[in-house]
């Protein structure tokens, strides 16, 4: 409805509704729309909206009528036939620079749902699924297990899933500049989960930026695509969830955005000319030879880490000359 993606195939779900401080809103996570509900229904169907309407007057004046008729003084009034999503703190102690796994600092919910990658056998499927990433063994420690994804889920944002049923995914604690874990993403293992990623917070502000706890603020920072392709490169973070506000993002003097190599995906090239227009510093992949789409494609097609990042610095741009080379690169209509 709004960019098409669901055209593509019926089984995608990118377009969302979720609550946020009291508000129901919307966003589609292929185009970055987002706007609460009811400006998106004025939008897109004033007559729905205009209905819209009248049921909020509706339940607003029944719910005033209801509470003056039942609710002692001094209590407070609660609608207990609507579910509400209740968050729990899930993992907010220390972790020590000196830990060597993420996981024997989480004492709660990732400890029950996951094990650590680099405490199974190389014969277990996630090892090998993380081996044919050529994801450097290393880095294992930084990455979880868990076969109970919708149960861990629901133990921090409960009734995410009704009936909760067995799931594996590849779990990425998400750790903040001060060392605490706020946030995770999930990372579907079945190649046909419509959700292929999903991150999940303890808190409507917890972080969802990955890698914030081993940038050296005095060099530059990769903002990146995605958590495992940060894993290849030094003073890399990535953005999981969605977009970010970039009044929000660290690093405002230091940072360079290396996107997707996708010329031809519109919804990548619409954020690459955003951060373009908005003075941010890119990367362009106008001369990058090596086949493949990302960070992890070009490890895996052979090219080195230093490789990429000796690319990258040579091919970091902003203002008039970023824009000249968006415009040899980008090989669609933005309409």
């Amino acid at each position: 409805m709004i960019c098409g993606d669901s055209l593509t195939s019926e089984y995608k779900a990118r377009f969302w509704c979720y609550e946020l401080k009291g508000q129901i809103n919307v966003k589609c996570f292929n185009c970055d729309y987002s706007n609460s509900l009811s400006k998106f229904l004025k939008e897109v169907d004033p007559d729905l909206y205009r209905e819209y309407l009248l049921e909020k007057r509706k339940e607003s004046a029944s719910s005033k009528k209801e509470s003056i008729k039942s609710v002692p003084k001094g209590s407070s009034f609660k609608p207990t036939n609507v579910p509400e999503m209740v968050y729990k703190p899930f993992v907010v102690e220390e972790i020590q620079e000196s830990d060597e796994d993420v996981l024997y600092s989480v004492k709660k919910d990732l400890a029950k749902f996951c094990v650590s990658v680099a405490s199974l056998p190389e014969k277990h499927p996630i090892v090998k699924y993380c081996l044919n990433r050529n994801i450097p063994k290393n880095k294992f420690r930084y990455l979880l297990f868990t076969k109970d994804w919708q149960n861990l889920v629901n133990s921090v944002t409960e009734l995410t899933y009704v009936n909760p049923r067995p799931e594996c995914r590849l779990v990425i604690p998400i750790i903040s500049a001060n060392k605490k874990i706020e946030s995770f993403q999930g990372r579907a293992l079945d190649k046909d989960n419509p959700r292929k990623y999903m991150t999940i917070k303890s808190h409507d502000d917890a972080t969802k930026i990955y890698g914030c706890n081993t940038v050296d603020e005095s060099k530059t920072v990769w903002v990146l695509e995605g958590p495992l392709d940060s894993l290849f490169l030094d003073n890399a973070i990535a953005i999981t969830g969605g977009s970010l506000d970039l009044n929000i993002l660290p690093y405002k003097s230091k940072r360079v955005f290396a996107l997707d190599n996708e010329p031809r995906h519109i919804d990548t090239c619409k954020r690459l000319k955003k951060l373009i227009d908005a003075g941010e510093k890119v990367v362009m992949w106008n001369n990058w030879t090596v086949p493949g789409k990302d960070i992890n494609d070009y490890i895996k097609n052979g090219a080195s880490p230093s490789d990429i990042v000796k690319y990258m610095s040579k091919h970091t741009y902003s203002g008039l000359m970023a824009k000249h080379m968006f415009n040899n690169y980008c090989k669609i209509s933005l309409g």
